[in-house]
């Protein structure tokens, strides 16, 4: 239980800690081990020659995904609305006819913008997150059925002026999965995640199933620290145009301002987004979608720096959009 004064609010502050700052702290070390972990690694591959690149038989995806998800009220008073931009860039390359190693780096920016909150514990109990990860994947094919995917992960997770040393999470994803002909691939997998006070573990369907000509249902995300992949069911219309629907259970977990009103704490956003998808191919290995849906069932949960709650509250159905702009090459 929370201690609340007579203005409702509870004094969440430890003696030697205030509440938030209007002066950020400047960012400190830790970019400098990122630039070098994170970014370095995409520069080497940047700078493979053309032609070296399509000997090796590498192949380039990348994804650019800012996601608007308006205003929507917050249980005992108040409202949420939040900007996101997602991107990652990964390298795979064939190591011989029966494996193949992935190389992956992730950027996310997450701008939160919370109004008049009544009874959460603090008015606004974060803003600007930023999320910086590092994956590898390793695909063995054991057989002309079975296939084996392996995929360690680690990412920094944290508001701006949060100290990122502790702001590590670490884990992977494993799957297997098994092909019954050129039309259906299905399988299990498992997600591990540590770090943020927080062991987690979640299981998550694989499947590729190409159920007639034009209609497909496959996973429409990448299984991560944000949870599993979820599912879709696309429609190809023509050679250029598909639609589909789809929705997968995301959480996001990071850590907080030390500066500010939970000093060193965790914040974490959990939901359920559901959508409809509108894509158009552009170019050989280009792709623009347009998504419309609503996050459901969103939850806001606030911890101290140890992981104990402190407060949560749900948020109504938010409506968003998306546009995503992808490419393979």
């Amino acid at each position: 239980m929370v201690n609340r004064p007579r203005d409702g609010r509870p004094d969440v502050t430890e003696k030697g800690e205030g509440m938030r700052s209007t002066h950020r702290m400047r960012p400190n070390a830790a970019y400098a081990v990122l630039f070098f972990v994170l970014v370095l690694p995409s520069l080497i591959f940047a700078q493979a020659p053309a032609g070296e690149s399509r000997k090796g038989g590498i192949e380039y995806s990348f994804g650019l995904t800012p996601i608007l998800q308006f205003s929507a009220p917050v249980d005992g008073g108040g409202s949420m609305s939040v900007f996101r931009n997602f991107f990652s860039a990964d390298a795979t390359v064939p190591v011989n006819q029966s494996f193949r190693l992935g190389f992956g780096l992730s950027y996310d920016f997450q701008n939160y913008n919370f109004s008049g909150l009544e009874r959460f514990i603090v008015p606004e109990p974060w803003n600007r997150i930023h999320r910086l990860g590092v994956d590898a994947s390793f695909f063995y094919k054991m057989s002309e059925r079975w296939t084996l995917f392996v995929g360690p992960t680690a990412e920094f997770s944290a508001e701006e002026g949060a100290d990122w040393g502790t702001a590590l999470n670490y884990g992977g994803i494993f799957s297997l999965s098994y092909s019954t002909g050129p039309g259906l691939t299905i399988g299990a997998g498992l997600g591990m995640f540590s770090g943020l006070a927080q062991n987690a573990a979640f299981p998550y369907l694989v499947i590729s199933w190409k159920i007639t000509d034009r209609l497909r249902l496959s996973n429409p995300f990448q299984a991560g620290p944000a949870g599993p992949a979820g599912l879709e069911l696309a429609y190809t219309l023509d050679k250029n145009w598909e639609i589909a629907t789809g929705g997968a259970y995301r959480s996001f977990r990071f850590r907080l301002d030390e500066n500010g009103p939970i000093p060193n704490g965790i914040g974490e956003e959990s939901l359920y987004p559901a959508y409809v998808r509108l894509s158009r191919a552009v170019g050989p290995g280009m792709t623009i979608s347009l998504y419309g849906g609503a996050a459901l069932a969103g939850k806001l949960t606030l911890q101290n720096k140890r992981g104990h709650d402190i407060d949560e509250a749900n948020y109504d159905a938010a409506p968003l959009i998306a546009l995503s702009i992808s490419g393979k090459f």
